[in-house]
Protein backbone atom coordinates (compact mmCIF):
# COMPACT_ATOMS: atom_id res chain seq x y z
CA UNK A 1 0.00 0.00 0.00
CA UNK A 2 1.40 3.32 -0.76
CA UNK A 3 1.81 6.18 1.55
CA UNK A 4 -0.77 7.85 0.05
CA UNK A 5 -3.38 5.72 0.05
CA UNK A 6 -2.40 4.53 3.84
CA UNK A 7 -3.02 8.15 5.23
CA UNK A 8 -6.29 8.36 3.14
CA UNK A 9 -7.60 5.02 4.86
CA UNK A 10 -6.58 6.46 7.75
CA UNK A 11 -7.86 10.02 7.78
CA UNK A 12 -11.42 8.19 6.69
CA UNK A 13 -10.88 5.51 9.44
CA UNK A 14 -10.80 8.10 11.89
CA UNK A 15 -13.57 9.73 10.84
CA UNK A 16 -15.78 7.06 11.14
CA UNK A 17 -14.36 6.29 14.58
CA UNK A 18 -15.50 9.72 15.78
CA UNK A 19 -18.70 9.01 14.11
CA UNK A 20 -18.91 5.46 15.94
CA UNK A 21 -18.65 7.40 19.49
CA UNK A 22 -20.53 10.61 18.54
CA UNK A 23 -23.25 7.83 17.82
CA UNK A 24 -22.83 5.80 20.83
CA UNK A 25 -22.89 8.99 23.37
CA UNK A 26 -25.95 10.45 21.42
CA UNK A 27 -27.75 7.32 21.86
CA UNK A 28 -26.90 7.26 25.70
CA UNK A 29 -28.32 10.86 26.52
CA UNK A 30 -31.42 10.99 28.32
CA UNK A 31 -34.37 12.53 26.41
CA UNK A 32 -34.79 15.40 27.72
CA UNK A 33 -38.34 14.67 28.55
CA UNK A 34 -37.26 11.76 31.27
CA UNK A 35 -35.18 14.30 33.08
CA UNK A 36 -36.58 15.48 36.18
CA UNK A 37 -36.94 18.73 36.99
CA UNK A 38 -35.74 20.07 40.14
CA UNK A 39 -38.29 19.61 43.38
CA UNK A 40 -38.38 22.64 45.64
CA UNK A 41 -39.78 21.71 48.88
CA UNK A 42 -41.98 24.26 50.02
CA UNK A 43 -43.34 24.31 53.33
CA UNK A 44 -46.65 26.06 54.66
CA UNK A 45 -49.07 26.30 57.91
CA UNK A 46 -51.10 23.42 58.46
CA UNK A 47 -54.30 25.46 59.40
CA UNK A 48 -55.98 27.44 57.26
CA UNK A 49 -55.16 31.06 56.54
CA UNK A 50 -57.16 32.31 54.03
CA UNK A 51 -57.11 33.33 50.78
CA UNK A 52 -53.54 32.29 50.83
CA UNK A 53 -53.85 28.58 52.56
CA UNK A 54 -57.31 26.17 52.58
CA UNK A 55 -57.62 22.80 54.49
CA UNK A 56 -56.19 21.63 57.74
CA UNK A 57 -53.83 18.71 58.60
CA UNK A 58 -50.53 17.43 56.41
CA UNK A 59 -51.74 16.97 53.11
CA UNK A 60 -52.40 19.82 50.88
CA UNK A 61 -56.09 20.15 49.43
CA UNK A 62 -56.29 18.83 45.59
CA UNK A 63 -59.08 21.45 44.88
CA UNK A 64 -58.89 25.25 45.64
CA UNK A 65 -55.27 24.79 47.70
CA UNK A 66 -55.44 28.46 48.65
CA UNK A 67 -53.81 31.68 46.36
CA UNK A 68 -50.59 31.13 47.28
CA UNK A 69 -50.09 27.64 46.07
CA UNK A 70 -51.98 28.47 42.91
CA UNK A 71 -49.30 31.53 42.29
CA UNK A 72 -46.15 29.07 42.73
CA UNK A 73 -47.90 26.17 40.86
CA UNK A 74 -48.05 29.04 37.96
CA UNK A 75 -44.59 29.85 38.57
CA UNK A 76 -43.81 26.63 39.05
CA UNK A 77 -45.42 25.85 35.16
CA UNK A 78 -44.17 29.12 33.34
CA UNK A 79 -40.82 29.09 34.65
CA UNK A 80 -40.73 24.80 33.43
CA UNK A 81 -37.15 23.97 35.24
CA UNK A 82 -38.42 23.06 38.57
CA UNK A 83 -41.51 21.44 40.87
CA UNK A 84 -42.82 22.32 44.42
CA UNK A 85 -43.10 19.66 46.52
CA UNK A 86 -45.79 21.02 49.14
CA UNK A 87 -45.16 20.38 52.94
CA UNK A 88 -47.65 21.55 55.59
CA UNK A 89 -46.75 21.78 59.39
CA UNK A 90 -47.22 23.89 62.23
CA UNK A 91 -45.50 27.46 61.27
CA UNK A 92 -43.07 27.51 63.99
CA UNK A 93 -41.75 24.30 62.49
CA UNK A 94 -41.66 25.65 58.99
CA UNK A 95 -39.68 28.69 60.34
CA UNK A 96 -36.99 25.94 61.88
CA UNK A 97 -36.98 23.40 59.12
CA UNK A 98 -35.64 26.09 57.01
CA UNK A 99 -33.25 26.98 59.31
CA UNK A 100 -32.20 23.52 59.20
CA UNK A 101 -32.18 23.42 55.50
CA UNK A 102 -34.88 20.61 56.04
CA UNK A 103 -37.35 22.46 53.51
CA UNK A 104 -36.26 24.76 50.82
CA UNK A 105 -38.49 27.63 51.11
CA UNK A 106 -41.68 29.17 52.71
CA UNK A 107 -43.41 32.37 51.97
CA UNK A 108 -43.30 35.10 55.06
CA UNK A 109 -42.70 38.99 55.89
CA UNK A 110 -38.79 40.09 56.70
CA UNK A 111 -37.28 41.42 59.81
CA UNK A 112 -33.60 41.38 60.86
CA UNK A 113 -34.62 38.78 63.80
CA UNK A 114 -35.32 36.51 60.52
CA UNK A 115 -32.61 36.72 58.81
CA UNK A 116 -30.61 33.81 60.03
CA UNK A 117 -33.81 31.78 59.43
CA UNK A 118 -33.50 31.86 55.50
CA UNK A 119 -32.59 34.18 52.21
CA UNK A 120 -34.16 37.06 51.30
CA UNK A 121 -33.86 38.86 48.30
CA UNK A 122 -31.61 41.92 49.11
CA UNK A 123 -29.38 44.54 46.82
CA UNK A 124 -26.34 46.26 48.86
CA UNK A 125 -27.39 44.11 52.39
CA UNK A 126 -30.40 45.49 52.12
CA UNK A 127 -34.10 43.96 51.77
CA UNK A 128 -35.39 44.62 48.23
CA UNK A 129 -39.02 45.08 48.44
CA UNK A 130 -39.65 45.32 44.61
CA UNK A 131 -39.21 41.62 45.13
CA UNK A 132 -41.88 41.13 47.28
CA UNK A 133 -45.01 38.71 46.14
CA UNK A 134 -47.34 41.03 47.52
CA UNK A 135 -47.71 43.91 50.49
CA UNK A 136 -50.12 42.76 53.29
CA UNK A 137 -52.19 44.85 55.63
CA UNK A 138 -52.88 43.44 59.15
CA UNK A 139 -55.72 45.07 61.42
CA UNK A 140 -56.98 44.54 64.43
CA UNK A 141 -60.24 42.53 65.10
CA UNK A 142 -62.69 43.20 67.30
CA UNK A 143 -66.76 42.05 68.29
CA UNK A 144 -69.54 44.19 66.93
CA UNK A 145 -70.46 45.41 69.86
CA UNK A 146 -67.19 46.66 71.29
CA UNK A 147 -66.38 50.21 71.71
CA UNK A 148 -62.90 50.02 71.25
CA UNK A 149 -61.57 51.87 68.35
CA UNK A 150 -57.61 52.47 66.80
CA UNK A 151 -55.84 55.40 65.25
CA UNK A 152 -52.97 54.00 63.92
CA UNK A 153 -50.51 54.20 67.13
CA UNK A 154 -52.90 53.66 70.03
CA UNK A 155 -56.04 52.60 71.16
CA UNK A 156 -58.66 55.70 72.47
CA UNK A 157 -59.61 53.31 75.78
CA UNK A 158 -57.87 52.32 78.54
CA UNK A 159 -59.64 49.56 79.67
CA UNK A 160 -57.10 46.08 79.66
CA UNK A 161 -57.21 44.56 76.16
CA UNK A 162 -56.53 41.26 75.35
CA UNK A 163 -55.02 39.98 71.96
CA UNK A 164 -54.81 36.42 70.49
CA UNK A 165 -51.98 35.99 67.68
CA UNK A 166 -50.82 33.17 66.15
CA UNK A 167 -47.51 31.73 67.43
CA UNK A 168 -44.67 32.31 65.18
CA UNK A 169 -46.02 35.64 63.92
CA UNK A 170 -43.43 38.19 63.37
CA UNK A 171 -46.50 41.13 64.04
CA UNK A 172 -45.96 39.60 67.67
CA UNK A 173 -42.65 42.39 68.01
CA UNK A 174 -44.88 44.93 67.12
CA UNK A 175 -47.69 43.67 69.38
CA UNK A 176 -45.61 44.42 72.31
CA UNK A 177 -44.71 48.60 72.41
CA UNK A 178 -49.21 48.43 72.62
CA UNK A 179 -50.80 48.04 76.39
CA UNK A 180 -52.40 44.64 75.64
CA UNK A 181 -51.66 41.21 76.93
CA UNK A 182 -50.63 38.86 74.24
CA UNK A 183 -52.55 35.45 74.17
CA UNK A 184 -50.45 33.09 71.79
CA UNK A 185 -52.61 30.38 69.59
CA UNK A 186 -51.85 27.53 67.52
CA UNK A 187 -53.55 28.95 64.33
CA UNK A 188 -55.57 32.49 63.13
CA UNK A 189 -59.11 30.42 63.22
CA UNK A 190 -58.23 29.40 66.65
CA UNK A 191 -58.13 33.19 67.70
CA UNK A 192 -61.06 34.28 65.67
CA UNK A 193 -62.73 31.74 67.51
CA UNK A 194 -62.14 32.81 71.04
CA UNK A 195 -62.69 36.50 69.64
CA UNK A 196 -66.36 35.41 68.91
CA UNK A 197 -66.96 33.62 71.78
CA UNK A 198 -65.88 36.89 73.70
CA UNK A 199 -62.54 35.13 75.46
CA UNK A 200 -60.39 37.89 73.98
CA UNK A 201 -60.59 41.78 73.26
CA UNK A 202 -59.07 41.35 70.05
CA UNK A 203 -56.93 39.19 67.15
CA UNK A 204 -55.64 40.07 63.87
CA UNK A 205 -56.92 39.64 60.17
CA UNK A 206 -55.37 40.35 57.21
CA UNK A 207 -57.58 43.35 55.14
CA UNK A 208 -55.45 44.01 52.68
CA UNK A 209 -53.59 42.84 49.32
CA UNK A 210 -51.04 45.00 47.86
CA UNK A 211 -53.23 48.12 46.59
CA UNK A 212 -56.90 45.49 46.75
CA UNK A 213 -58.52 46.70 50.06
CA UNK A 214 -60.56 43.77 51.55
CA UNK A 215 -61.73 43.82 54.51
CA UNK A 216 -63.07 40.18 54.33
CA UNK A 217 -64.18 38.12 56.91
CA UNK A 218 -65.55 34.36 56.95
CA UNK A 219 -69.11 34.12 57.21
CA UNK A 220 -68.59 32.23 60.57
CA UNK A 221 -67.49 35.77 62.03
CA UNK A 222 -69.92 38.60 60.86
CA UNK A 223 -70.40 39.33 64.17
CA UNK A 224 -66.99 40.80 64.03
CA UNK A 225 -66.12 43.72 62.62
CA UNK A 226 -62.07 45.37 61.30
CA UNK A 227 -60.40 48.56 62.77
CA UNK A 228 -58.73 51.07 60.61
CA UNK A 229 -55.94 52.14 59.89
CA UNK A 230 -54.10 48.59 59.93
CA UNK A 231 -51.45 47.87 62.80
CA UNK A 232 -48.95 47.08 59.91
CA UNK A 233 -48.44 46.83 56.18
CA UNK A 234 -45.52 44.43 55.62
CA UNK A 235 -44.05 42.45 51.97
CA UNK A 236 -44.68 39.13 51.88
CA UNK A 237 -41.04 37.43 50.26
CA UNK A 238 -40.45 33.53 49.15
CA UNK A 239 -37.86 32.95 51.30
CA UNK A 240 -35.29 30.51 50.77
CA UNK A 241 -32.71 28.08 52.95
CA UNK A 242 -28.69 29.16 52.95
CA UNK A 243 -28.48 25.57 51.09
CA UNK A 244 -30.59 25.85 48.39
CA UNK A 245 -29.42 29.33 47.59
CA UNK A 246 -25.89 28.11 47.55
CA UNK A 247 -26.81 25.82 44.88
CA UNK A 248 -29.40 27.27 43.09
CA UNK A 249 -28.42 31.56 43.20
CA UNK A 250 -29.34 31.65 39.46
CA UNK A 251 -32.62 30.33 39.97
CA UNK A 252 -33.62 31.83 43.03
CA UNK A 253 -33.35 34.93 41.72
CA UNK A 254 -35.03 34.22 38.46
CA UNK A 255 -38.47 32.89 41.14
CA UNK A 256 -38.22 36.18 42.76
CA UNK A 257 -38.03 38.35 39.71
CA UNK A 258 -40.95 36.16 38.46
CA UNK A 259 -43.11 36.23 41.37
CA UNK A 260 -42.93 40.46 41.67
CA UNK A 261 -44.26 40.10 38.39
CA UNK A 262 -46.93 37.99 38.41
CA UNK A 263 -50.47 39.68 38.05
CA UNK A 264 -51.99 37.18 40.58
CA UNK A 265 -55.00 39.65 41.13
CA UNK A 266 -57.58 36.91 39.84
CA UNK A 267 -56.24 34.41 41.76
CA UNK A 268 -56.65 36.40 44.89
CA UNK A 269 -60.35 37.26 43.86
CA UNK A 270 -61.24 33.84 43.38
CA UNK A 271 -60.81 32.83 47.07
CA UNK A 272 -62.22 36.26 48.35
CA UNK A 273 -65.07 35.84 46.62
CA UNK A 274 -67.81 34.49 49.12
CA UNK A 275 -66.66 36.74 51.70
CA UNK A 276 -68.38 39.09 53.52
CA UNK A 277 -67.09 42.99 52.60
CA UNK A 278 -66.83 44.43 56.32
Amino acid sequence: MTAFNFAYCSFYGALLLVAILNGIALANEPDPKDINPLEISFCYEDKELLPFFTGYGHAPPEQMPGASIEVLNKASHDLNSFNFKFVRKPWKRCLQDLQSNKVDALIASYSPERDPIGVYPKQNNKIDSSLAMNALGTCFLVHKDSDFSWDGNAFKSEEAKTLAVPAGYSIIARLKNLPIQIHQTDSAATSLLMLKQKRIDLALTLCSITEQHTYFLDRRYHDLKVLLPPLAVKDGFFVVSQQFYEQNQALTWQIWRYLAKVNAQDIYQKYLEGKIQD
